[in-house]
């Protein structure tokens, strides 16, 4: 700040006077932001004092921001605000669960079934919301000079709110103007309203920060979250159109207990038997890969693979083996991810035991060891998400962004190995038409006796949406599928694109990151020939991935069952999910009452989740995370609900109900899994489908 008359000595007086307060405050409560501030000094923006009014503006490069009167600005920008986000606003979201989304069949969807019998959407996947008196959750895009802040919740009761900046010359100068222990006593975690900062310079990385952050607000994010853009920012505006183009991410990325007790339940006995371990990493593979889905774009390509691959190891993915055994191609690798029974009874539908036996396996520890018994050669890697990948990830190389599809877990295996080149076929996510969704040979495309096969190709117009394809034609796509190419594209980002290049030989989704290959494109015949040559003048140099992995797997695991699995791991969950039951239970014991309670008792639930993973290793957690999401969703998307809903109040006492009767029942379920002779003669979850009864 400048030196000029009394008025402008007094406001200088003042800001250095908060600026001290606010750094005394940070310090004390906030040490992240403290030492990222104590010594930044501002570099582009100055004060403007207007002396005869003592009104303010922050001058960012020559161009002032609020018009010499910053705190109008913000109180006007407010009142427009609130106007567009009056209470009874319908909310445009993604839509909930019905009665159909969860399997009365096992231990949590039984539970979760019963609580969505109430649902009071006649069409789930397109319910609406309402937003209430209250603003359940404010995402602050830009600080400035933070009056707006102050303003909004002088006018509106907001339970928790995201501010996130890029320009740290505005908050730093927001030091000056507004007293931010207000704002942060506001964001009482003890009433359950939370309070969190995004602060990234870089703005290739702001997207993705802000949206890390947003999904630990689920399920509030997405329902109802409400993008307050300060001083309409073009930057931010497209940071709001990238997060919004992927809300349908936000709630698929959890899986349930029932998953998690069952992938647990192989990885036992899969550690008992040994499966062997790949190698925990290699910092660059010089060959090339082929990831191959079975996405209808195969039929058309298959040619194509097939004159790569003396050069190039195939991977097949799930469901793409049996089209690649259509057409007399054998891959090097085959992958499965997938832990429920169907995935052998898939590969059983190939009617060629031998021909199987001799691919090598590459499969996630959750996977069922009757999968693993059918290869010769096998290995196991760990999913860092997920409670196996939390529970024994130390044995073996954990693998990042492996769900929701087998494509999405060969990539990643591909990518952990810094593989050189990877070639996409068939990785199409989308279909550009209803009846013809997968390649032709997949399963799905042949008349079988189970029925959730076909319930996985069920592709009903409801729960189908368009966007664009490689060509910039309109493509249909799910929310799974849209979720694998998210996921995919998260893996890419984080793959140094010097050292690794993505080839996009499908032609479905447009996939970010990668480069597409038109059909018959020459880049293809000129990767072959330049293949041959290398072969033919030194095929040393050529290393193929398959031969690496099967050399360097460890066959014979350091490790004791009994003492390092059962005893110390399985110990550790058990003592982890008994404690946090303990702290969940201690949440939910206050009656709900109305949407307010609701709100933020999500926002409770959110603490209890971030101090789990501040104070533990999140191996309990893990096991249950995807089901309080679950139960979370059910009840603030059925409280927010834009249509009639005769039975709220009962809705509540049974949700209430319900999931203090699933957390008592949980450990001694747990435990019953847990604590048994893991024999695979004499196991009868390894002959069940998640969709059959458990016991």
């Amino acid at each position: 700040m400048t030196m000029g008359n009394d008025v402008e000595k007094e406001i200088q007086q003042a800001g250095q006077h908060r600026y001290q307060k606010n750094m005394d405050f940070l310090a004390q409560k906030k040490p992240a932001i403290y030492r990222r501030f104590v010594n930044y000094q501002i570099q582009k923006c100055q004060f403007i004092i207007d002396p005869s009014s003592g009104k303010m503006d922050l001058n960012d490069n020559g161009q002032p921001l609020y018009n010499m009167d910053a705190q109008t600005y913000a109180q006007n920008e407010v009142q427009q605000f609130c106007a567009e986000c009056k209470t009874g606003k319908i909310i445009k979201s993604v839509g909930t669960y019905g009665p159909e989304s969860f399997n009365p069949l096992r231990f949590f969807g039984a539970k979760a079934r019963e609580l969505a019998q109430y649902c009071p959407f006649e069409q789930p996947a397109t319910a609406q919301y309402m937003l209430p008196d209250f603003y359940p959750l404010i995402v602050f895009m830009g600080v400035g000079l933070g009056y707006h802040i102050v303003e909004l919740l002088k006018q509106k009761d907001v339970h928790h709110a995201i501010i996130a900046e890029s320009d740290f010359d505005h908050f730093a100068a927001s030091l000056y103007c507004v007293d931010w222990s207000d704002v942060f006593e506001h964001f009482d975690d003890k009433a359950g309203r939370v309070l969190t900062f995004v602060f990234e310079q870089d703005k290739n990385l702001l997207p993705d920060a802000v949206w890390k952050q947003l999904i630990e607000y689920r399920p509030i994010f997405p329902l109802t979250t409400l993008f307050y853009n300060h001083h309409s920012n073009t930057f931010y505006w497209e940071v709001i159109k990238q997060i919004n183009e992927s809300l349908i991410v936000a709630v698929t990325g959890f899986g349930d207990y029932d998953d998690e007790i069952n992938q647990l339940n192989h990885a036992l006995h899969n550690l008992q038997l040994r499966i062997p371990v790949l190698p925990i990493f290699k910092t660059a593979f010089k060959g090339r890969v082929a990831v191959v889905g079975s996405g209808p774009s195969l039929d058309l390509r298959i040619d194509e693979l097939r004159k790569l691959q003396a050069s190039t190891t195939i991977i097949s993915c799930g469901t793409s083996l049996k089209v690649l055994y259509r057409h007399g191609i054998k891959p090097d690798i085959h992958v499965e991810t997938e832990s429920d029974k169907l995935t052998s009874t898939v590969l059983d539908y190939i009617n060629d035991d031998e021909w199987i036996a001799g691919i090598f396996l590459v499969g996630l520890a959750q996977l069922s060891p009757r999968v693993f018994e059918k290869f010769n050669n096998k290995a196991l890697a760990f999913r860092t998400a997920g409670s196996v990948g939390k529970i024994f990830g130390q044995l073996g190389p954990q693998l990042e962004y492996t769900a929701p599809t087998v494509v999405n877990g060969a990539f990643s295996l591909a990518t952990h190995y810094n593989v050189a080149e990877i070639f996409l076929f068939g990785v199409d996510f989308g279909f550009y038409s209803i009846d013809k969704h997968h390649a032709s040979g997949t399963i799905y495309s042949e008349s079988v006796e189970e029925g959730y096969i076909k319930e996985c190709a069920n592709y009903q117009e409801e729960k189908i949406f368009q966007t664009k394809s490689v060509t910039g034609e309109d493509i249909y796509t799910d929310r799974i599928l849209f979720s694998a190419k998210r996921a995919l594209e998260s893996r890419i980002a984080l793959t140094d694109n010097v050292l690794c290049k993505v080839y996009n030989c499908s032609d479905g989704v447009v996939i970010n990151g990668t480069e597409h290959v038109p059909l018959k494109n020459s880049l293809i015949s000129s990767t072959i020939s330049a293949a041959e040559q290398m072969m033919t003048t030194d095929s040393s140099t050529l290393e193929r991935f398959e031969n690496y992995l099967l050399e360097h797997c460890t066959k014979s695991p350091d490790y004791s069952f009994e003492a390092d699995v059962q005893c110390l791991e399985l110990q550790q969950t058990e003592t982890q999910l008994e404690e946090l039951v303990k702290n969940l239970q201690t949440v939910l014991s206050q009656k709900l009452v109305d949407v307010k309670d609701v709100s933020l008792l999500c926002g409770k639930l959110q603490i209890v989740i971030r101090e789990e993973k501040l104070t533990t290793n999140g191996k309990g957690l893990s096991m249950i995370i995807g089901s309080i999401h679950h139960l979370a969703y059910l009840l603030f998307s059925f409280s927010f609900t834009s249509t009639e809903f005769a039975d709220k109040d009962k809705f509540l006492t049974a949700w209430q109900a319900k999931i203090l009767e699933f957390l008592i029942e949980l450990v001694p379920h747990y435990k019953n899994i847990t604590h048994k002779q893991f024999d695979v003669d004499k196991d009868p979850w390894l002959s069940k489908s998640l969709f059959e009864p458990e016991n």
